[in-house]
């Protein structure tokens, strides 16, 4: 049977639509996200750049769970920041962190089901977040579970809740040529319009400060 393009896309549509972690029916009753917003001088980051020392705009995303033993604990981090008067209009996505296995082992924890599937959700907020600035990836380079997500997001999601464009080489701190295997880096990431709204679906499971 031939599938076509509109299958595909209804197919893709389901399968994020079944992720357990997309849907707040999906999370740990405990689970909740925080989002803080606010400005700061580039000098008091700790990935200074010196040929930026203008203010930068920061989100913090973080998500949070009651475990055993530890009481109300930060699980899951996302920053990112974007210059107030620079040359990049972009969101920049910074340290960015999930609690894996080795966490829950050491601590003699079960990691719950919530826990197993945070990276996509995280990014989707501050994806609809960035808006129309869009995000892209951290100029520093990226680690290999952040890699997996902004190709995850090229191979699967493109066309169906995310477009992107094209960033040149040397351009937001872009390496001056572009490597094949790492095309996720010369991407603007943007949610797409008209597609359902994550911080809507979530509720009262996301709280901004």
């Amino acid at each position: 049977m031939k599938i076509t393009r509109s299958h595909l896309r209804r197919i893709i549509e389901g399968v994020l639509n079944e992720m357990p972690a997309r849907l707040p029916g999906g999370l740990d009753p405990s689970f909740y996200w925080t989002v803080q917003q606010f400005r700061q001088s580039a000098f008091e980051m700790e990935d200074y750049d010196e040929e930026y020392d203008g203010d930068l705009d920061v989100v913090h995303i973080t998500g949070n769970m009651i475990l055993p033993k530890w009481g109300d604990t930060e699980i899951a981090h996302l920053q990112m920041k974007k210059q107030v008067m620079g040359d990049c209009p972009h969101w920049e996505v910074k340290n960015v962190s999930v609690r894996g296995d080795r966490f829950y082992k050491n601590h003699g924890i079960k990691q719950p089901e919530t826990a197993k599937d945070l990276g996509p959700m995280m990014y989707d907020i501050a994806m609809e977040i960035a808006g129309s600035a869009g995000l892209i990836s951290d100029s520093t380079g990226s680690s290999d579970d952040a890699q997996r997500v902004w190709n995850f997001y090229l191979n699967n999601r493109v066309g169906v809740d995310v477009d992107v464009a094209e960033l040149a080489p040397g351009y937001c701190g872009r390496p001056s040529q572009a490597s094949p295997s790492m095309s996720f880096q010369f991407k603007v990431y943007r949610k797409k319009p008209g597609s359902p709204s994550i911080i809507s679906t979530l509720g009262d499971k996301i709280r901004f400060g």
